[in-house]
Order: C-alpha cells, then structure tokens, then sequence
C-alpha cells in the first residue's frame, strides 16, 4: 500500500530551488503523512514535526520525530506500527512525539514588531507592485502556465477587467503588497454564472504565515454574496515527484481549505522541457437553491463588503 509520506528538502536560499536531502521520505512508511515543519529542541536536537493524518487517525494527530544532526534520516523508528500500545504511549509521555490538543514546544515565537497585514480591494494602481509578485511565478517555476511575464499595462488591464464582476484583493503589510488573490468565471457560458475559479500568488517570504488562508477567507465571503455557490482552483500538479520548479504544495494548500479534487488532466502542459500535469479542485461556498439568485457583479455589493 502506498501512503503519502514526507520528505526533507534543502535550498540555498528561502525561495528556492529545492533538492531532496534525505532519500525519500523519513516518516513512517505506514502512516499517511501532510506536511514537515523543522524543530530545533534546547538541547540542540533536530526534529520533524509532521501531521498523522485522519484517514488514518481520529481527527489527526499533530507528531514530532527526532532527526540525525545532518537531518537525512530519522533518528528512531518510533513511528514504526510495530511499536507497541504501551511503548508508543511512553514515547508520547517523554515528549518524542505529542498528539494535537495536549502541551507541547511552541514552534514558532510571534515577532512583536510585524507589521500587521491588510486585506482591500485592489485598484489598477496596484499592477506594477503585484506584478512584481507574479512575474518569477512565470519565469522561474510551473505554477503558472503563461511562459513570457505580462507588461505592466497588460497586468493592470487584467486587474480593470476583473473588477467590473468580480473581487481583485490585495493584502498589503505597511507600504508593501505581499500578496493578492482575485476570481473569474468558471467558463463564459451563462449557466456557470454561478461558479468561480479562484487564484492566488504570495511574495515568497510571505508563505507559512496564514496570509494565504486570511485572503481566501476574504474572497469567498464576498462570493459568497454574490450568490456563487461554488469556488474552484486550476492548480499545476508534477508528474511523478515534486521537482525545482513546482511541488504539490499547493495541492495541500487547497486541501486545508476544503477543497476536494474533481478533476485531473494528463501531460496537458509543457513548460521547462517536461511534461506537467493539471488538477482541478472546488468547494461548495453556498446552499443551492432551486432556481438560484440572481449572480450579482462586484460593483453592485461592492460598498457592503
């Protein structure tokens, strides 16, 4: 059987690119596995902390599990399903692993001089700084298809023709745009008028903080008054493992959201001499109604939102 698992990467710098450090995945290899976050303990030892997941577990279990100092293997077989109840009951009780809801380290300490973010509309105005944010999307990695960067004139073009119907948000921090997300029809034909694709691109230093889920937030409450009754996302997926230009971070991503994939499509794409595959995700953001509501554009609930 095969299970999800996860394994440690290494980059030069935070944005990238990425190479696998330990071969192949270090969590058990019976356990269905989301996520790796490093931990560095006060006594020096290296941890992973992962998700057990609720395929396979109630509810999940949040674990940590102690790595090798060059952080290429664990360092205990702990994790094994061959340990037994009562062992692995003590290994939680010395701290080798906790279960989520009972005490545990604090992984990350809250700067108290972070600027706090602010979600609004953006404006066309905004172009030169978002695209800014989405041109090495382009250049640099997979998760967007579009091969040459937009001009800035396009971008903001871009930015005019969605408002007249649906959201453009940008999160911004102090004077800076870290982010945006925005939606646009599902298809043009009238009877989807209902349903939205969403997107949305961070500034690489901006990913793990919960930035991505504030704006997703945002933009479903006012889709949801627009009375769209499901959100979608067109997401680019590697054929086989992840590689230096995309990963399936953002499939996971979309999952924590509630997302669940109802399609995939097969070496529709080629970008970086390889074949790329395509996945569509959605989530219902409404209760149908039969007929439904009118679809009301942005501008007409603009001042309530």
């Amino acid at each position: 059987m095969f299970c999800r698992g996860t394994q440690i990467l290494r980059a030069d710098k935070p944005e990238g690119p990425f190479v696998p450090l330990s071969d192949g995945p270090v969590t058990p290899a019976d356990w269905e596995c989301l996520d790796g976050t490093l931990y560095v303990a006060a006594n020096g030892t290296p941890y992973l902390v992962f998700c057990h997941e609720w395929l396979q577990v109630k509810d999940g279990e949040m674990c940590a599990m102690p790595l090798t100092p060059d952080l290429t293997a664990a360092r205990t077989a702990a994790c094994s399903k061959k340990v037994c109840p009562a062992k692995r009951r003590a290994l939680f009780r010395r701290g080798v692993f906790w279960r989520m809801g009972e005490p545990k380290p604090s992984l990350r300490k809250e700067n108290p001089h972070m600027e706090p973010i602010q979600i609004r509309v953006a404006s066309p105005q905004d172009a030169q700084a978002m695209l800014a944010i989405y041109a090495p999307y382009v250049e640099r990695t997979a998760v967007s298809f579009e091969l040459t960067p937009p001009s800035q004139e396009e971008f903001r073009g871009r930015i005019e023709t969605t408002l007249r119907r649906f959201p453009w948000l940008a999160v911004q921090q102090g004077d800076r745009v870290i982010g945006y997300a925005y939606a646009s029809p599902l298809h043009p034909r009238a009877a989807y008028a209902w349903s939205a694709e969403a997107s949305i691109y961070l500034a690489p230093d901006c990913h793990g903080q919960g930035v991505g889920r504030r704006l997703y937030d945002e933009l479903e409450k006012i889709l949801a008054a627009q009375r769209v009754q499901n959100l979608n996302a067109c997401i680019a997926c590697p054929r086989g493992e992840n590689d230096p230009h995309l990963t399936r971070a953002s499939l996971l991503f979309h999952e924590k959201l509630g997302f669940r994939t109802w399609g995939h499509a097969e070496r529709c794409a080629f970008k970086f001499d390889r074949w790329y595959d395509m996945v569509w995700m959605g989530k219902d953001i409404g209760t149908p109604l039969t007929p439904p509501a009118p679809f009301l554009p942005f501008p007409e609930i603009r001042e309530k939102t």
